[in-house]
């Protein structure tokens, strides 16, 4: 599975697969509550929040430093939240 980021404006960008999600939410969760929170709830309205957390934090593993640089990036883009979506939208108007 695919997980990109949206926006309230719609798709930001491609983010990792599922398993490097995993990863991701396993290696920064524990770093601080906005991690935690947003790797649990998969959105954030908090984007400061959760890039100033971000700011920090890096990995000896490259593939990992870089999901970590790609997230920073991603999150600049957002405007005013930051959604994880595996870009399947329901059609919850029944048409």
């Amino acid at each position: 599975m695919t997980i990109f980021i949206f926006d309230s404006n719609g798709y930001v960008g491609f983010l990792s697969n599922l398993g490097w999600l995993n990863i991701l939410s396993d290696a920064l969760s524990p770093t601080s509550k906005i991690c935690e929170h947003f790797f649990a709830d998969g959105c954030t309205e908090d984007l400061e929040e959760l890039k100033k957390a971000l700011d920090n934090i890096t990995s000896s593993n490259q593939a990992l430093q870089e999901l970590i640089e790609d997230l920073r990036m991603l999150l600049d883009k957002c405007e005013d939240i930051a959604i994880l979506c595996d870009g399947w939208v329901e059609d919850t108007d029944g048409e």
